[in-house]
């Protein structure tokens, strides 16, 4: 994917955050899956494209009414990526990504990645090669 000024792409990558928030915080699941979505977040970034990561895009308690900042990201995206880990309850992410679907976008998501059910060690593999 590339764009008439240049840039690369608008990617938002999404995930179970809940989950994470209550007695799983602080695990080594936990600590997993964040290396890999930063590792994933580096390596698009380093490939020149624009990130935006719905966990880090507030700080303190969360606010129902934010969730709207982050369905305008999801549905101006030219890519959305779900890492949502096999067996990880992601209501939100689940919602999201009906979102996609029913929007579609302003934009058009040019690809949707549901990972869920690859091992997340190919993650970075599997996104690096199917991006331009």
């Amino acid at each position: 994917m590339s764009h008439d000024d240049g840039h690369r792409g608008f990617v938002v990558i999404i995930g179970p955050i809940k989950h994470w928030w209550d007695e799983n915080w602080d695990t080594q699941e936990h600590w997993l899956y964040e290396a890999d979505r930063n590792l994933l977040s580096k390596v698009l970034v380093n490939r020149g494209y624009l990130v935006y990561r719905p966990h880090e895009a507030f700080k303190g308690p969360w606010v129902e009414a934010a969730q709207a900042v982050n369905d305008v990201a999801i549905r101006r995206a030219d890519l959305v990526i779900n890492i949502t880990p096999y067996g990880i309850p992601s209501e939100g992410t689940d919602e999201e990504m009906r979102q996609v679907f029913i929007d579609e976008s302003e934009h058009g998501v040019v690809l949707w990645l549901d990972i869920r059910d690859m091992p997340v060690v190919d993650w970075i593999d599997w996104v690096e090669e199917l991006l331009p």
